[in-house]
């Protein structure tokens, strides 16, 4: 029988055996293969565990489920092509909800039922959450959507196959130099504030170099208060030539709108 994983608001789950589901993101998955082919890992009746972990409920479940799905099914293949050494990998799920003091005991659940390699988490706060008890317990943990370059330049259990935020923040702000966009003002997600405050530092230092100007820069973390429209309305007031928002895809397109 096979179930998707869908994106939910309603409270985090505790951690279910995974079932058939898929699409995109695999890369990471097939790098995850590929170590557990050196690294010794807990095999029960001849199954290896993987742990698959991140924000399948709450806001950022879109691209939790997202990646999810397409860590499953690299692994689906892989089984299909006879698993690894012969083994059979099975999956577990652990929905930390997007909430950096659930991270953690997701995955010590997880850990005792004999993960040893996790693929995840979702954000950049939930993973740093995380992180101590997996370096703690020497186990290896591979993401797909990381990038903050707050995890760079550590010796812990983190592998990313994306690079650094710091790049790709200083890359855009010479881009809008390039196009004229010398004035810039700035709305970035306190929610996720390990991820967007070192990312818009990055982008306003290079814009600064460039001979550009920052002008407002206003932060806001969602909540039944939360008004898009008097966000959008003042950071215009000081009538920049562009404006960077730093904050998950839906909100982003709510304040662009």
């Amino acid at each position: 029988m096979i179930k998707r994983l869908k994106a939910t608001t309603r409270p985090a789950p505790s951690p279910v055996p995974a079932v058939s589901v898929g699409t995109s993101l695999r890369r990471v998955s097939w790098f995850c293969l590929c170590l557990l082919l050196a690294i010794p890992c807990r095999c029960w009746g001849g199954e290896i565990l993987v742990g698959v972990v991140g924000s399948f409920s709450g806001r950022y479940g879109i691209l939790g489920v997202t990646s999810a799905q397409g860590s499953i099914l690299a692994l689906e293949e892989r089984n299909a092509r006879g698993g690894v050494r012969g083994n059979k990998v099975r999956v577990l799920l652990g929905d930390d909800g997007g909430r950096p003091d659930r991270a953690a005991s997701v995955d010590q659940t997880l850990l005792d039922r004999g993960v040893r390699v996790f693929l995840g988490h979702t954000i950049t706060q939930t993973t740093a959450a995380a992180l101590p008890l997996l370096n703690r317990s020497g186990c290896l943990l591979l993401s797909a959507t990381v990038s903050s370059a707050v995890l760079s330049g550590k010796e812990d259990a983190l592998i990313r196959i994306v690079p650094g935020s710091t790049g790709a923040a200083s890359n855009l702000a010479r881009v809008g130099l390039s196009r004229g966009l010398r004035r810039i003002a700035c709305v970035w997600d306190r929610g996720n504030a390990v991820y967007a405050l070192p990312w818009q530092e990055d982008f306003f230092r290079e814009l600064r170099q460039g001979g550009g100007t920052p002008l407002t820069c206003l932060s806001f973390l969602k909540n039944g208060k939360t008004s898009f429209d008097d966000l959008a309305r003042k950071v215009l007031l000081p009538r920049p030539d562009g404006v960077l928002l730093v904050a998950r895809p839906l909100d982003t397109a709510l304040l662009a709108q």
